[in-house]
């Protein structure tokens, strides 16, 4: 049996961004889907699940706050779990960001081994709370 490789939603507006995280992701060996937006990403995990999510706050449609709203009424004891926010926002902006809403907030730019490091925490941390036919979100 082989084990499948952890899935990760990647929701960013930026073009430029998202083929560099597909490179990272690829590189380090996850799973990734990409969103545009935050209506897309929405819609993908009404369908899908994910082990985490990368989340850009500031895109257009539904911002990555929608989404947290989404996540926080379809998920409640799983949103928080592994989300990670990648933002260039001021702190001034993450004000709609509660407390204990998100696994890792990450400054744009970001290093790539920070990123990394958060993410196999993240799915670590997840497969280490749940049953094997269980993902974190979705």
């Amino acid at each position: 049996m082989s084990l499948q490789p952890a899935r990760i939603l990647v929701a960013e507006d930026d073009e430029a961004i998202r083929l560099l995280l597909a490179a990272i992701l690829a590189r380090a060996g996850y799973a990734a889907d990409f969103a545009r937006n935050g209506e897309e990403a929405i819609t993908r995990l009404s369908g899908e699940r994910y082990d985490a999510i990368l989340l850009d706050l500031m895109m257009p449609v539904a911002s990555g706050f929608d989404v947290l709203r989404y996540m926080d009424a379809a998920y409640p004891e799983k949103a928080s779990q592994c989300v990670i926010v990648l933002t260039a926002a001021s702190n001034q902006d993450l004000r709609g960001v509660a407390e204990g809403q998100v696994f890792r907030l990450i400054r744009k730019p970001f290093e790539m081994k920070e990123l990394i490091r958060a993410i196999d925490e993240c799915v670590q941390r997840d497969s280490a709370t749940q049953k094997p036919s269980e993902h974190a979100i979705g």
